[in-house]
């Protein structure tokens, strides 16, 4: 179904447009999933949780800087093969879950596979 919704926006819309409705609902599920003021681990793990929710195999490193979550499923993948604009869905899902700025650094074609940095706040201690 998504796959869909995301094919008819491309052909009815610009690329930047189809970005902006992706941001947007990725953010929108995260705020409903977010949880409520817990620390920037916590808050990772749960983005982790929600990610495996949906199909994935992710995992959490952390480090002094931040966090790093990998997946070797994307749960996204029927759609990332053709669409990789796609994991911003995911970018902003889990921007809005850790409240924290997140980068993409996926890979994408056959075998798609999932990995976000998130800083860690500077004032963050772990846990």
């Amino acid at each position: 179904m998504l796959r869909s919704i995301v094919e008819s926006l491309e052909r009815s819309v610009d690329e930047e447009d189809v970005h902006r409705v992706l941001d947007d609902a990725g953010r929108r599920l995260g705020s409903e999933l977010a949880p409520a003021r817990n620390g920037f681990e916590r808050r990772v793990r749960k983005a982790v949780a929600v990610l495996n929710d949906m199909g994935g195999m992710a995992e959490a490193d952390f480090s002094g800087e931040g966090a790093t979550i990998r997946s070797a499923g994307c749960p996204l993948s029927a759609l990332v093969r053709d669409h990789p604009g796609a994991c911003r869905l995911a970018e902003a899902l889990i921007g809005e879950i850790t409240g924290r700025p997140v980068r993409e650094e996926c890979e994408h074609g056959a075998r798609p596979s999932c990995r976000f940095s998130i800083p860690r706040p500077e004032d963050a201690m772990s846990g």
